[in-house]
């Protein structure tokens, strides 16, 4: 029976690369390389499990296929690019490789803190992969040419165009304002829009003109985003328009608004975020929490662990996120806690934000929701809990998963996980 072409091509891509390793490296490799190919995963885990350096080049090869042959070869590229040398030595080896568009976003990770020259650049912003030039665009984007921004603001891939849009804003070039402009009044996809909104000033003479427009429109992000534009903008126009918003009826955007003028030193702005922070409104204590770091108050620290005594589960687990892990941290887990005994999607969450804490009864928790979750669940788990020392050996074992999404979760768990 003929080999499936995907496992055919792992086959080729994995003897390639084990042959590339150096020879210290290359029976361990070679023999993880071999197991894959097999789809043994079984006995991959096994032959590494309590290895933390084995288990770590495990993860990396499996990430490595992942951006060669499976369907998510940016996420892939990703994690390897954050998970140090493991990571950096897939990278070569992919780079040095066949396999599109694998080996272009290969050299993009390898050379993220130096740009190419400028025919590389051109070329890979020119890709086919939409993939490729997203990742080359938002990793030089302030590298990049106004022209060649203003080229790209037109390209078919929104994740492009928005971040093309955002680096031609911050160039605040009047020679490209009809451009900005465009984008936020006609681009089909609200991301873009608003990210020209938030170029405020860069819009140009008429730039209030455009955001009081956008501020009129149905749609929410979209009128957030023309308020920080407003805030960039500076004039008295312009501030004034968003007094008006931040002092009118009291909702979440109006709560945005009162944040950008907190940030710029408006007393106005204070008061009003105050305001919000007692709302009896679960969802503008929630909005006005997320944006208290933005507002820049002095006594942020002490209303976060106020709000740690919030009825709102939601509200408890904003500010245990702002507050994060230092001084204060046996009252964000007291107040974990207390979350955690409720049920519900926020109790999940308390309890993945505990076990990443080392909490014994969390951790075990962690394992028995992974061991009976579905897919989307098991990936969402995952991604909460990175760099959970207590969870790595859980992580290693599911590097096995049947489920293809799940492995490569977990292998960049592993790879983002200390040995304990």
């Amino acid at each position: 029976m003929a080999m499936p072409r995907t496992q055919e091509m792992g086959v080729v891509l994995l003897g390639a690369l084990a042959a590339l390793v150096p020879v210290g490296c290359a029976p361990n490799l070679t023999a993880l390389s071999r197991l894959l190919d097999a789809s043994e995963f079984d006995r991959a885990v096994s032959s590494v499990a309590g290895d933390a350096a084995q288990e770590n080049a495990l993860a990396a090869l499996l990430l490595e296929r992942e951006a060669a042959i499976g369907e998510s070869p940016l996420d892939a590229a990703r994690a390897l690019a954050g998970a140090g040398a493991d990571g950096r030595r897939s990278l070569e080896r992919l780079a040095d490789g066949t396999a599109a568009p694998a080996n272009a976003l290969a050299r993009i990770a390898l050379s993220r803190r130096r740009p190419p020259s400028e025919a590389a650049l051109s070329s890979l912003l020119a890709d086919a992969s939409a993939d490729v030039r997203f990742f080359a665009v938002s990793t030089w984007d302030d590298d990049i040419e106004a022209e060649r921004l203003a080229a790209l603001v037109l390209d078919n891939d929104p994740r492009v165009r928005a971040d093309a849009v955002g680096a031609l804003g911050r160039l605040v070039d009047d020679a490209y304002s009809r451009v900005l402009r465009d984008a936020a009044r006609l681009d089909p996809d609200q991301r873009v829009r608003s990210e020209a909104a938030r170029s405020g000033r860069a819009l140009g003479a008429d730039a209030v003109d455009v955001l009081r427009e956008l501020l009129g429109g149905d749609e929410p992000g979209v009128a957030q985003a023309a308020l920080l534009g407003l805030g960039n903008v500076g004039t008295k126009e312009a501030l004034g328009l968003l007094e008006e918003r931040a002092l009118g009826a009291l909702d979440e955007t109006a709560v945005v608004a009162a944040a950008e003028l907190a940030r710029i030193g408006s007393e106005k702005g204070r008061a009003r975020l105050r305001e919000a922070l007692a709302d009896e409104r679960q969802g503008i204590r929630a909005t006005a929490a997320v944006n208290l770091a933005r507002a820049d108050l002095e006594d942020r620290v002490e209303l976060l662990l106020g709000l740690l005594d919030d009825d709102a589960p939601r509200v408890v687990l904003i500010a245990a996120a702002s507050i994060g892990d230092g001084p204060h941290r046996d009252r964000v887990i007291a107040a974990l806690r207390k979350v955690y005994e409720g049920a519900g999607t926020a109790g999940e969450e308390a309890r993945d934000a505990l076990a990443v804490q080392g909490d014994p009864v969390a951790v075990k928790a962690v394992e028995e929701a992974l061991a009976a979750a579905d897919e989307a669940e098991s990936i969402l788990i995952l991604g909460r809990l990175r760099r959970a020392p207590s969870l790595r050996a859980r992580f290693v074992a599911m590097l096995a998963d049947d489920r293809p999404p799940v492995r490569r979760a977990a292998a960049v768990a592993v790879l983002a996980t200390p040995k304990s």
